[in-house]
């Protein structure tokens, strides 16, 4: 299993301990790329594929997501 920033590995069955919980979400693809999602009411295509997790604790994150709106630098 590939594992996530400081070297963590997703933990499928903790809740994460973070303080707020859930501050940053990513999702991490195959090849390595790392992809940041948001909370969200329904999940996005993204999440039918994979798990997304607390970047700081590593806990899978349980409900809807979906990735991240992009920003362009002007």
């Amino acid at each position: 299993m590939i594992g996530f920033p400081g070297g963590l590995r997703p933990r499928p069955d903790a809740a994460c301990t973070c303080e707020p919980a859930w501050l940053a979400l990513a999702v991490r693809l195959e090849d390595g790329t790392l992809i940041d999602v948001l909370p969200a009411a329904t999940p996005g295509g993204l999440a039918c594929l994979y798990a997304a997790c607390c970047t700081r604790c590593a806990a899978r994150y349980p409900h809807p997501f979906r990735v991240a709106p992009r920003t362009h630098a002007a």
